[in-house]
């Protein structure tokens, strides 16, 4: 990743010691390779997901958590989730309504 080039030796091997890392997003196309990416690197990482047991399948190494963003709307909804996670990394995103995806939403 860019960033890390930019940063000095005692900076990367403090970013580099084992995290965990909770990515939203992390069935889609940036999301899977940023989930990728940190599992090669040796961190721990969850993923959220409406369809745990197929991403399990694709993606054995990330945790998988059952949760549909659309309706995690309190605080509460998102307490369990984001237990014990260093960092939070938002790749999800609709582009356009469809079965899956509601932008109203």
């Amino acid at each position: 990743m860019i960033i890390f080039r930019r940063l000095n030796a005692a900076r990367q091997a403090n970013l580099c010691a084992l995290r965990f890392f909770d990515i939203l997003g992390a069935t889609g196309f940036i999301g899977s390779a940023v989930a990728a990416r940190l599992v090669a690197d040796g961190h721990a990482v969850s993923g959220l997901g409406r369809t745990p047991v197929r991403a399990r399948i694709k993606w054995p190494d990330v945790r998988w958590l059952r949760a549909d963003l659309a309706h995690m709307t309190r605080a509460a909804d998102w307490q369990e989730t984001l237990k014990d996670q260093h960092m939070v990394v938002n790749c999800a995103g609709a582009l356009q309504d469809g079965f899956s995806d509601d932008l109203a939403a």
